[in-house]
Parts: structure tokens; sequence; C-alpha cells
């Protein structure tokens, strides 16, 4: 299985009512941060945001990092704190559920996405 190095910045336009929102839509590794991160989708006001979904921790016991999910965030827009994960494959406008388009505004090196943690906010 290939493992992107890389992902794209994007801009995301719905033509049929004009929402417009600056996210990656899709879960990765952020190597900048060390932590996992995911577009999500709000229940409330429908805007879409990007939040950790994961942190960092150290087990000085064991001398071993790893990861926990978060399950702590909350909408940038109008924070409320029901949210669905949105994919750039499958999702729709969160706002008229029509097709949205995309263009790529940039491109940031990461150590790779991850479907794994996608499937379980998904949930």
């Amino acid at each position: 299985m290939h493992t992107p190095n890389t992902i794209e910045k994007r801009i995301f336009t719905c033509e049929a009512c004009g929402y417009s929102v600056q996210v990656y839509g899709e879960t990765y590794f952020d190597s900048g941060c060390h932590n996992y991160m995911a577009t999500f989708q709000c229940t409330q006001c429908k805007s879409l945001f990007e939040s950790l979904i994961s942190k960092l921790c150290y087990n000085e016991a064991y001398d071993d990092v790893y990861f926990e999910l978060e399950d702590d965030f909350c909408c940038l827009s109008c924070g409320d704190q029901n949210a669905n994960v949105w994919n750039k494959d499958t999702g729709k406008c969160p706002k008229c559920n029509e097709d949205m388009q995309y263009k790529v505004e940039g491109i940031i090196k990461v150590k790779h996405t991850s479907k794994e943690l996608e499937h379980l906010y998904s949930q």
C-alpha cells in the first residue's frame, strides 16, 4: 500500500450555494505537531473545520511513546462539540448537500495519511 508523503491544501467551493472553506479534506498525520488531524462537519452550524484527533503521550515506566485518540474538539465557528468526520472523496456541501469543487492552494509534507483513524471517528 502506497502512503503519500504530501497532502494538498485545498479550497472547497460549492457552486450551488456559494459556501467556500479552506480545509485539507482528509485525515492525515501532521509531522510538525506530531499528531493526527481530520476535517470535520459541524452538525449545528454546518461548517467544515480541522481538528487534532490524537495526542502524543509518553509513558515513563515503559519508555514508550504512543497516541491517544482525542474526543474533545469543537467547531471553530460556533463552539458546538457535535461533529462528523468529512472527507473530500465522499463529502457533500455541509450547507446544501450538493457536490463541492476544490482547487489546490499548496502542498505540505506529512509522514502518512490515515484511513484507519478516519474510520474510527466516522462511527
